[in-house]
C-alpha cells in the first residue's frame, strides 16, 4: 500500500476518459479554455482522444525512478514518462507539476531529473514546484477522518529556495513555486 495511492484528484482527468472527453468537447463548443491535471497514468489511446480538445495539460511528475515512484504511488513511472513524451511530441501545451515533500521525494536525483525533463522539452510552458503543506488537516477532521500524513513536515522557506536554486544551477530556467 503506497502513501499516495488512496488519493485521487477532485477532477481525475484521464481516470474518467468518457466524462472528461464530453466535458472538454462541450467547453470547446462554448469557446472555453480547457485544461486537465493528470498523473499521466493512462493508455495512449485516451490521450489521442482528448488532446484535440485540450488547451493545457498540467502533468504531474511525483518521483524519480521506478521503485521510488511505485513506493509512493503504487505504480511504475514508466508509462507516465512515456505519456509525457507522447503528449509533448504531439504538440500539447504542458506545465510539469512537481509535488515536493521534504525527506520523501526532494532528493538531488529527483531535482536533476526534473531539470533533465525541462532541458529535453524546451516547449514546456513551465515547471511548477508544489511544496508540501498540511493545510488540508482541518478538512480531514471535518470529514471525521484521521489525518494519515501527520509524519510529513511542511516545506520551509529555505527548502523551497534550495529546490529552486538547485534546479537553476542544473539548467532548469523555467521553474517556479506554485
Amino acid at each position: 500500500h503506497s502513501r499516495w495511492s488512496r488519493y485521487r484528484y477532485a477532477f481525475p482527468g484521464l481516470w474518467q476518459p468518457e466524462f472528461t472527453l464530453e466535458i472538454l468537447k462541450a467547453a470547446k463548443d462554448r469557446g472555453m479554455h480547457t485544461c486537465i491535471e493528470t498523473s499521466g497514468y493512462a493508455p495512449k489511446s485516451i490521450a489521442d482522444r482528448i488532446l484535440p480538445y485540450l488547451d493545457l495539460l498540467l502533468f504531474d511528475y511525483k518521483a524519480t525512478g521506478t521503485e521510488k515512484h511505485r513506493e509512493l504511488t503504487g505504480v511504475s513511472n514508466g508509462p507516465i514518462l512515456e505519456n509525457l513524451e507522447y503528449c509533448y511530441d504531439r504538440g500539447a501545451s504542458i506545465i510539469l507539476r512537481c509535488p515536493m515533500i521534504p525527506g520523501v521525494n526532494d532528493s538531488d536525483d529527483h531535482l536533476a531529473a526534473i531539470s533533465e525533463i525541462s532541458l529535453k522539452h524546451p516547449r514546456l510552458k513551465g515547471i511548477e514546484i508544489l511544496p508540501y503543506h498540511d493545510f488540508g488537516r482541518g478538512k480531514w477532521k471535518e470529514l471525521g477522518r484521521e489525518y494519515t500524513l501527520s509524519s510529513l513536515k511542511n516545506a520551509t522557506a529555505e527548502q523551497k529556495a534550495g529546490w529552486l536554486s538547485a534546479l537553476a544551477s542544473m539548467g532548469c530556467k523555467n521553474a517556479r513555486l506554485a
